[in-house]
């Protein structure tokens, strides 16, 4: 039990971390940030594991592991498939994916022309495939709605938009969406 304990400390710890080191970084390779507070998180829990009593003074001997070299290694392997989703949800959805990114240009300007798509996501006249598909999808899903003068979202997609804006902005200190 003391690994899941200090698994789920050293998250909160790389949640925090990674923040921070977001906020900093003014790159776009957003996976070196979170694979560094990753590997702090990582070096905070194998040393707390390694110098904290074994019942962190609070857990019950029911809960004690007797072999805590099992007891680290479950507690590291927990913390992995914790940053495994936080990583999944993070980087993929709020800081790179392109749905997301769209919602937050599209909830700061109301409307978005197919030449304002093409000078963000570059591509072919009017916008490249896999935009086009994006688009469709998201029209489809009824997060956006098409006019002839552009997209604009709809009541679904105004709450994601706006969500995912604020915890972009939460994450790395910018709203910044589309590239």
């Amino acid at each position: 039990m003391k690994g899941i304990v200090l698994a789920a400390i050293s998250f909160l710890f790389l949640i925090a971390i990674s923040m921070g080191l977001l906020r900093l970084y003014r790159g776009q390779k957003y996976y070196r940030v979170l694979l560094v507070a990753f590997l702090l998180a990582a070096g905070l829990y194998v040393w707390l594991h390694r110098f904290l009593p074994a019942d962190l003074g609070c857990l019950p001997s029911g809960w004690l592991e007797p072999q805590s070299a099992l007891d680290g290694i479950n507690g590291f392997l927990i913390l992995g498939l914790l940053f495994h989703g936080y990583w999944d949800a993070i980087y993929t959805t709020v800081l790179t994916g392109f749905s997301s990114n769209l919602m937050i240009l599209l909830s700061r300007h109301g409307k978005l022309s197919q030449a304002d798509l093409k000078a963000f996501y570059g591509g072919a006249d009017p916008v490249d495939y896999v935009v086009s598909w994006r688009l469709e999808n998201l029209v489809r899903e009824g997060y956006i709605s098409q006019s002839a003068d552009g997209y604009q979202l709809l009541p679904k997609g105004r709450v994601v938009g706006v969500l995912t804006r604020h915890l972009k902005w939460l994450l790395t200190g910018s709203e910044q969406g589309g590239g």
